[in-house]
């Protein structure tokens, strides 16, 4: 007597073969592309704070509504130029601190959350802020009042990157 065949899904013999709608349905897109990975807590906590720490979440999003008014102001033309053009380089260092606390925030306000992109992980509240680095800096282009550049661009990833950086080091610290 031959022996079983080993399931693959209930009722479903290892091998056989299945429909191309089955297996379309089966078939995740944002986890092809990207796999999100959660902290890893077993505690009776609410669910949100597993994804979210309060009062960093509280602090990200006020910053966010200052650095969106900042951003606002500088696209209208309504930035005091005179009274910052005092300070050497201000656009870039701007650039560097304003997106840097945006990093520090969010990681620290998303519980060090990372996503995997093509197989590469990346904190994902600094990916969110690069990503919107970018297309703030791109949007700079269009605007009357405003300029593209590189250099605001990079000094932008840099401040991301160390913010990052110094959050996921305190963080180490004090675990």
């Amino acid at each position: 007597m031959p022996a079983p065949a080993a399931l693959d899904q209930p009722g479903r013999a290892r091998g056989t073969p299945t429909g191309f709608m089955e297996q379309l349905r089966r078939f995740d897109i944002t986890s092809f592309f990207f796999e999100f990975q959660q902290p890893e807590t077993l505690s009776m906590e609410p669910s949100y704070k597993k994804y979210f720490s309060k009062n960093w979440a509280i602090a990200c999003c006020c910053y966010f509504a200052v650095l969106l008014a900042i951003i606002l102001f500088a696209d209208l033309g309504m930035l005091p130029v005179r009274e910052l053009s005092k300070i050497p380089h201000y656009d870039i260092i701007g650039h560097f601190f304003l997106y840097g606390i945006a990093s520090y925030l969010s990681y620290r306000a998303l519980r060090k959350r990372a996503i995997g992109i093509f197989g590469y992980n990346f904190p994902l509240g600094p990916a969110i802020f690069t990503i919107f680095t970018v297309f703030e800096e791109v949007l700079q282009a269009i605007l009357p009042h405003r300029t593209f550049s590189l250099l605001d661009l990079f000094a932008s990833f840099l401040g991301i990157v160390i913010f990052y950086l110094i959050g996921k080091v305190i963080s180490e610290h004090r675990a």
